[in-house]
């Protein structure tokens, strides 16, 4: 299996064209699209400056729109594709003191949700994954920094994310990548405009 490196700045329309023809220019087209960056800053919403609000949409909303909508003209000549975004549980039930990221995860959601139905004609699947907290260095960070407003240790952090899942667990990576890989197979040829919980049982809707 081979692999292209194709950094890219996706919060820039240049760039995400560049992007794009690079990866056509190697591989000749694009079937799948996974829209995967995010940032996650923390803290009470009155702390968060205009400019902190902006980067986080800037990333995890506008990025996404700008790369799907760099693929979509090829997907949609050719009536194929399956685009997938990350989105999170905080996408669907909103959380303290990270109020931008989940905004933005809210209009991932959204995002996916209207793009389904319009694309719907020309067989374009477009689907989104509800990850709970997960076990990455995005979450220690995020355990770190809630120790101001909440109190303990980072471990205690960590050991309350793990507590507030039913299935007594974060989300490995694995499992995310597992949910992808699914709606990215034609096994998922059915699933379009859907939000995939995988928060082992903590988001149920």
């Amino acid at each position: 299996m081979e692999a292209l490196a194709a950094p890219a700045d996706i919060t820039d329309p240049q760039d995400v064209s560049a992007l794009v023809d690079k990866v056509e220019d190697a591989w000749g087209q694009i079937d799948i699209l996974v829209n995967n960056a995010g940032i996650c800053p923390a803290g009470p919403l009155v702390e968060c400056t205009p400019e902190e609000w902006d980067q986080v949409f800037s990333v995890n909303a506008r990025g996404v729109y700008l790369c799907t909508r760099a693929v979509l003209p090829a997907m949609q000549e050719r009536k194929q594709g399956a685009i997938i975004s990350i989105a999170s549980n905080a996408g669907k039930t909103g959380e303290p003191f990270l109020v931008p990221y989940s905004a933005s995860k809210f209009a991932v959601v959204g995002f996916t949700q209207a793009l389904a139905r319009e694309v719907a004609p020309h067989k374009i699947r477009v689907n989104c994954v509800c990850p709970a907290m997960a076990e990455t260095n995005m979450m220690k960070d995020l355990a770190h920094l809630y120790t101001r407003w909440r109190g303990g240790s980072s471990e205690e952090q960590e050991k309350s994310f793990h507590e507030e899942i039913p299935w007594g667990r974060m989300t490995h990576p694995e499992d995310v990548a597992n949910a992808v890989l699914f709606l990215a197979s034609s096994q998922s040829e059915f699933f379009t405009g859907q939000a995939l919980n995988v928060s082992g049982g903590l988001e149920m809707h």
